[in-house]
């Protein structure tokens, strides 16, 4: 068939719309590209003749047919994409794309087609984010279902409430409050005689084997051992100058007794 063409962007990746409004069709291989499925002519070889047709390209070589695939064949590929954009690119075509061409004969590019919206994160895939970047920190899980919570009030608002109500029942029952190593190599220092600063303590620490220190390009980071784990907390706090949170590895002062 030979019919106008028109371009529209997907995500930065051009879709050219060479059909009609009673007949709508597309270049075949714009969107095998767009879904990362492969070539269209090995993919669509079993596609009959609702599903695909040929378009005439003319250009300075001359002309030369290539595939397209109509809507019914259109559909088909989508179901055939795992990329996560295929869910993405089906929405808008049913949505945006086919609904303006069957009014207007076409479809005028918006800023929805280049940058299509965010959609937001399920409670999983919120849960499964933070696991990923917390679970293996020793920190608290009642601390880690906190910032879950707060991270679903912020996405979720009319779920605020909800989450504050179950935040209260995910206080971390300790009968202390955990210090700094400064403060443990105060304690020690007294206990002992000695003048043992923070630097030193940590030295001890490692090498008694109640903590490891894992390096991150110039940065530290303690984490306790398993013998360390039952006098340690680590701690979600604002890191300094910033608005990131990071983690401190905190001690209670049972840890005093088990150096001795």
């Amino acid at each position: 068939m030979t019919s106008n063409l028109s371009i529209f962007n997907f995500e930065g990746q051009d879709v050219r719309f060479v059909g009609t409004a009673e007949v709508p069709e597309w270049i075949a291989q714009d969107v095998c590209d767009v879904l990362g499925i492969g070539e269209a002519r090995n993919v669509m070889r079993n596609y009959d003749e609702e599903e695909r047709g040929v378009y005439t390209i003319h250009g300075s070589a001359g002309k030369r047919e290539v595939l397209t695939v109509k809507e019914p064949g259109l559909y088909r590929l989508i179901f055939k994409s795992r990329k996560p954009k295929a869910k993405i690119f089906k929405k808008w075509i049913a949505k945006e794309v086919l609904p303006s061409i069957r009014k207007t004969g076409n479809y005028s590019i918006t800023e929805s087609a280049i940058a299509p919206k965010t959609e937001t994160p399920d409670f999983q895939s919120i849960g499964t984010a933070i696991d990923t970047v917390l679970g293996n920190t020793g920190v608290n899980p009642r601390l880690i279902a906190g910032v879950k919570a707060n991270e679903i009030a912020r996405l979720y608002p009319v779920l605020s409430k909800t989450m504050e109500a179950a935040k209260k029942l995910l206080q971390v029952p300790v009968e202390e409050k955990p210090v700094t190593v400064t403060e443990i190599a105060k304690l020690f220092s007294e206990k002992h005689g000695l003048q043992t600063n923070a630097r030193e303590m940590n030295l001890l620490l490692i090498d008694w084997g109640f903590q490891i220190v894992i390096m991150d390009g110039k940065k530290k980071t303690y984490k306790p051992t398993k013998k360390g784990e039952p006098h340690a907390q680590m701690i979600l706090q604002a890191g300094r100058g910033s608005n990131k949170t990071v983690t401190q590895l905190k001690w209670y002062t049972s840890l005093i007794d088990a150096l001795s």
